[in-house]
């Protein structure tokens, strides 16, 4: 997102956008003028809350749920040796391990979308990613055996979740939330800011996830852009009690310009589209 500029603020909790962002808020400023913005980095993101500057009384509450951010990229993370995930992903294979609530709610909704999407949403497509390369974002083109090892590792029918907690029924079985950890955590935020009395705000992931709290006067405008177009948004759309999410594979894979095999292998499809 992109706002009306306003003074930088001494306050390191506040302050300028970053450059990352795919999504730019286009609003006016509510009577008060301005926008107070309170963000923070985590899961390899910034975190941020817009508030109208009427509301400003509830930087408090944003705060808050920044703290919680932190507290879910403590469950979540794969890079953090002490997550939640990372001691599934150590012992799940060989007995079952318990999770707290957060990371339990996380994989039934996880199986539900696998169920509900035919296996196109998977979170253990881990091995697969790291196959390709694009774990690290130094794209290959692996063997075919390579490709059959990894997906031999894929599946969420490979995941139990019972009264014990989760348990891989298969040797090398990895979980990994990126497709869905940035919007949980602001499923998350969002029901704690209105708790906390919030009624307007736009939350942001990286400025590729949103989750807009009411709507206020005007609702949210938001502009969708690329940064290899030039010349204005890709779209414009107005968000009141919504959510938005981009995702794309341009930058992965050996065709990461996108004209390579890169480009368009697919989990589903795993060689490329050319292979059928």
């Amino acid at each position: 997102m992109s706002l009306a500029p306003i003074p930088p603020s001494p306050d390191p909790g506040l302050g300028l956008l970053s450059r990352r962002e795919m999504f730019s808020l286009r609003s006016r400023a509510d009577e008060s003028g301005f926008w107070v913005r309170v963000h923070r980095p985590a899961m390899a993101c910034r975190f941020e809350i817009t508030l109208p500057g009427e509301d400003s009384r509830h930087i408090q509450a944003a705060r808050e749920a920044l703290d919680e951010i932190d507290r879910l990229e403590d469950v979540l993370s794969v890079f953090r040796d002490t997550s939640e995930v990372a001691e599934v992903n150590r012992a799940a294979g060989e007995r079952p391990v318990a999770v707290g609530r957060h990371l339990r709610t996380l994989l039934e909704q996880c199986q539900t979308l696998h169920r509900e999407t035919e296996g196109a949403f998977d979170v253990t497509s881990t091995p697969l990613s790291r196959c390709w390369g694009f774990l690290r974002r130094q794209g290959r083109l692996p063997t075919a055996g390579a490709i059959e090892a990894a997906r031999g590792s894929v599946g969420m029918t490979h995941v139990a979740l019972d009264d014990r907690g989760v348990r891989f029924t298969r040797p090398g079985v990895e979980v990994n939330f990126n497709a869905i950890g940035k919007g949980y955590a602001l499923d998350r935020i969002t029901e704690l800011l209105r708790r906390r009395g919030v009624e307007r705000a736009l939350l942001s992931a990286g400025g590729s996830s949103l989750r807009a709290i009411g709507g206020g006067r005007e609702d949210f405008a938001v502009d969708v852009r690329s940064g290899r177009v030039t010349g204005g948004p890709l779209a414009r759309l107005r968000m009141r009690e919504a959510a938005l999410g981009t995702s794309g594979a341009g930058e992965h894979g050996p065709g990461h310009g996108g004209s390579g095999p890169g480009s368009r292998a697919g989990l589903r499809h795993p060689r490329g589209s050319d292979d059928g």
